[in-house]
């Protein structure tokens, strides 16, 4: 029976109303979840069939489904994804007769129907274009991701025709692209998809939430039969499947959101972390927190929590160690991307020699699929083998197969050159096949009608298809011959480059044809653009040193052509960080820890923005919504380790600011030395490393892991408490005196605070007091008001007035109460006459200028020592945060 923890017992014990669970990575959130709904139904809270437990992925709500069944909670709880929901919608829908009854009669699955759709939607379009279908120049793959993201986000083809309600219009938008064919494909694929019935895994949500919108009796029918709803992974949720969570609650809000938005990575697909973060403000949730981990070690979660914390659009919150001390976690610098893919081989076979089954759980993650050239290349030279998930090997890429087919035709158009038109029939049809392939790769419009008629004529006259095209050019319209003579232009000066290095020639002719600017223009998601561009660019790394073109073409033959690795390790998967969301290994690698890479430039590099004339295009700069999403991947990443993390950089490059901007090395600096203390069962301690292990119970954030989970080692355990004991023991001896140095010290600053308040009295009193002068009869210059005085001493102390015209009188201090003559210097000081007597000699003056004197007792300064302080390490040892967690430490070692 798994035991709870405190949080996840104050979640479980929730009831009614809206609540959000913020569940950080690697935390049992589902364990929890399933205990929340075994509790509900126990205490007879709500009927199992009236419970919804969902999630958007699949894996997900299985595994509900399996952790209830060993839970043996009783069936009738529905366990179903988002997208399920959206179908049984569909078929309630149907089944009262809101839709025709031919949206369910189809067989061909969600998957292979959005497929088959794309496929139909190209077709058509290239046909009404009179086109082939590789002109159109669209990417299949881009086409069917951007229409997910767009059904996702309630994003129509045709908002006017859709003709939703008005309720709905305030939702959903009409999609827009800036490419122009992005937008005719999709208007395309919707009608398409109407006459065939078909329905894709995104016309579940958008199609789901449509009929709950139009069918007042079929929302009011859902909202009966699920009373408690659950979402796991509610960061993940796209914009369709968030409002038909909403409407579906709205009655009884008994609607709990669990997951975690520094893990909100699929924003590329609709997910937006605002969905999560405002939760609690929408619905007026409780919000709970489940803070422990219980996968990774010290050296991962120290690193992912100061890479995440600059993030400013998240809920504040700390992974909590749960494993202690025993992980590694390495930042390797190797000069370039291809020495980082030698080094990850190099690690791995050193790992390979120790355990043999070592593979069996580790991963290498990447950022873009660019990144697999040069380590399968490495992984293929050291006879390992490996896995790419979700994408085809490097040699297999579109954007790499062009280029090596313009190396090809460019070796057999100098072949028939030379030699005729091959015999070989076979070969000759390659040929022909290749230009096929090249002729509008980049966009060179020329039609499908003349590239027909150029193949058959070349075919027929056994000639080279250049020279045929060139011979025809006068019939073809201005633009297109400019373009064929660009093209025929290009293989002739690829021709006698073939015999240079296969790198130098890859990167001229990658330049010459403006083949960055191709890939980028032609792919509807611009991450995609730049994927394939890098690809490029590490295809040209992975030339140099491998000889002529056409030894670097037999190469990549070889290895495309070569039977999988023998090899008794288990491949290991490289696959996206995206992909390995969810997932975890013992240990993992993630290469390209370089500026532009993590975080990932949503637009190429200048370098990689060149047109065919090399005019540099400025790189744009990443928004700081992009960046905390790549940040957010990266912590991902991070947190996917059980025990070791080996991330690598290549120093010919900026070394990703997320590491920078983390301080690595003084954390991972910090997490060593920690363990090092606590691990290290030596005799003894020293003073100075336990005051270094409390302040970092805050920097590294131990404070759950000392009070709930830190199991030490016998003799560190001893060593701990017997030096923890001893400095308590200390704190309370040392107690008293510093008790008697802060009475003392307070008495001391009362006194000086009195002193100053008297001080301050006196100078107010003799500056708001008037000046009395006594007038002399004998004076021969009458004063007025205004006048100004000056002072100076007689003989016998009397201070004598003067004016600028002569003698005035004497100060009469007899009349000035409170004033001593002594307090100030008097011929430093200047009056000026307030009020002359009319019945009596006497002027009254205030001070517009004085000078206190400093002989004068009160102005003396404040005399008194001040208490001499405690040792220093007295007061370190009454620092009450350093108490607070040398109790933290006296509990946890006892």
């Amino acid at each position: 029976m798994v035991k709870l923890t405190d949080q996840q017992e104050a979640i479980v014990r929730h009831t009614f109303g809206p609540a959000l669970v913020f569940a950080v990575a690697g935390s049992g959130k589902t364990t929890c979840m399933v205990h929340r709904i075994k509790h509900l139904i126990e205490q007879k809270v709500v009927p199992p069939d009236q419970i919804l437990a969902t999630s958007f992925n699949k894996s997900a709500t299985e595994d509900i489904r399996r952790q209830l069944q060993q839970l043996g909670v009783a069936s009738g709880v529905t366990c179903q994804t988002l997208h399920a929901l959206g179908y049984g919608l569909i078929r309630e829908a149907v089944r009262r007769g809101h839709l025709s009854r031919r949206w369910l009669h189809n067989e061909i699955a969600p998957e292979e129907a959005h497929s088959r759709l794309i496929h139909l939607t190209v077709t058509q379009l290239a046909i009404e274009a009179g086109v082939d279908v590789a002109d159109l120049n669209i990417d299949r793959e881009d086409l069917k991701n951007q229409i997910s993201i767009w059904k996702g986000n309630l994003m129509y083809a045709d908002l006017a025709g859709a003709a939703l309600p008005e309720a709905a219009l305030s939702l959903a938008r009409q999609a827009g692209h800036e490419h122009e064919m992005y937008i005719r494909a999709y208007r395309k694929y919707e009608t398409l998809r109407r006459q065939h019935h078909l329905l894709t895994f995104d016309d579940m949500l958008l199609t789901g939430w449509e009929l709950l919108i139009r069918h007042p009796d079929l929302l009011n029918a859902i909202r009966r039969r699920y009373r408690m709803v659950m979402v796991d992974e509610f960061q993940d949720v796209n914009f369709a499947q968030y409002q038909m969570l909403d409407l579906i609650t709205e009655p009884h809000r008994n609607y709990m959101a669990i997951g975690d938005d520094d893990q909100c990575i699929y924003e590329w697909r609709g997910a937006d972390p605002r969905f999560i973060l405002e939760f609690e403000n929408v619905y007026g949730a409780t919000v709970y927190t489940i803070s422990d981990n219980f996968r990774s070690t010290a050296q991962q979660l120290a690193l992912a929590n100061a890479v995440i914390a600059h993030n400013r659009r998240r809920y504040p919150k700390r992974l909590s160690l749960t494993r202690g001390f025993r992980g590694e976690t390495h930042i390797h610098a190797e000069a370039s991307h291809l020495e980082v893919a030698r080094a990850i081989v190099g690690e791995i076979r050193r790992r390979l020699k120790q355990n043999p089954r070592a593979t069996e759980s580790m991963a290498i993650l990447i950022r873009l699929y660019s990144q697999t050239a040069l380590l399968e290349a490495a992984f293929i030279d050291a006879g390992l083998p490996y896995q790419i998930v979700g994408a085809e090997p490097f040699y297999k890429r579109t954007e790499v197969v062009t280029l090596m087919q313009y190396l090809s035709f460019a070796e057999k158009e100098k072949a028939i050159r030379k030699q005729g038109f091959p015999r070989d029939e076979a070969e000759g049809e390659k040929y022909l096949k290749m230009f096929r392939s090249i002729i509008n790769k980049p966009w060179r419009y020329v039609s499908r009608d003349i590239v027909d008629a150029v193949v058959e004529q070349a075919r027929r006259r056994r000639e080279s298809v250049i020279a045929v095209l060139l011979a025809g050019e006068a019939e073809l319209k201005p633009k297109v011959r400019r373009q064929v003579e660009e093209f025929a232009t290009a293989i002739d000066r690829l021709i006698p480059k073939l015999r240079r290095p296969a790198a130098r020639t890859l990167a001229w002719l990658v330049e010459y044809i403006g083949y960055r600017k191709y890939l980028t223009d032609i792919s509807g998601i611009r991450e995609l653009g730049l994927a394939r561009v890098q690809t490029v660019d590490a295809l040209i790394t992975l030339a140099e040193g491998r000889g002529k073109c056409g030894e670097f073409l037999e190469y990549l033959r070889r290895i495309s052509t070569a039977p999988p690795i023998s090899s008794p390790a288990k491949p290991i998967p490289i696959m996206t960080l995206y992909r390995a969301k969810g997932l975890e290994w013992d240990t993992v690698f993630i290469p390209g820890c370089n500026e532009g890479l993590i975080p990932c430039a949503p637009a190429l590099e200048a370098a990689s923005s060149s047109d065919q004339k090399g005019n540099r295009e400025p790189p744009s700069s990443l928004s700081t919504q992009e960046v905390e999403a790549e940040r957010r991947l990266f912590y991902v990443g991070i947190t996917r380790a059980r025990r070791v993390l080996h991330l690598y950089y290549a120093r010919s490059e900026p070394l990703s600011p997320f590491l920078e901007q983390a301080d690595y090395a003084s954390v991972l600096s910090r997490v060593q030395r920690v363990k090092k203390i606590l691990l290290e069962e030596k005799p003894f301690i020293r003073e100075k490393d336990l005051f270094f292990l409390c302040r970092e119970i805050d920097g590294l954030h131990l404070q759950r892991y000392f009070r709930r989970w830190a199991g030490l080692p016998e003799g560190s355990r001893k060593t701990l408490r017997l030096l923890v004991e001893d400095l308590h023991h200390r704190m309370q001896h040392q107690e008293k005196q510093h008790r008697e140095y802060q009475q003392a010290l307070r008495a001391y600053q009362e006194a000086k605070q009195q002193y100053e308040r008297q001080r301050r009295q006196l100078q107010e009193t003799i500056s708001r007091t008037p000046v009395v002068i006594r007038q002399y009869k004998s004076a021969l210059y009458p004063v007025k008001a205004g006048d100004t005085l000056e002072f100076d001493y007689y003989s016998d102390g009397e201070v004598m007035v003067t004016s600028q015209r002569g003698l005035v009188g004497v100060v009469e201090f007899s009349l000035m109460p409170g004033v001593d003559r002594e307090a100030v210097i008097w011929p430093l000081s200047v009056a000026e006459v307030c009020e002359v007597a009319e019945n009596e000699p006497l002027i009254r003056a205030r001070l517009i200028q004085v000078k206190f004197s400093p002989q004068y007792p009160t102005f003396a300064g404040f005399d008194r020592t001040p208490p001499k302080p405690p040792p220093q390490y007295i007061a370190r040892l009454n620092d009450p945060q350093l108490q607070k967690n040398l109790q933290i430490l006296l509990e946890a070692v006892k």
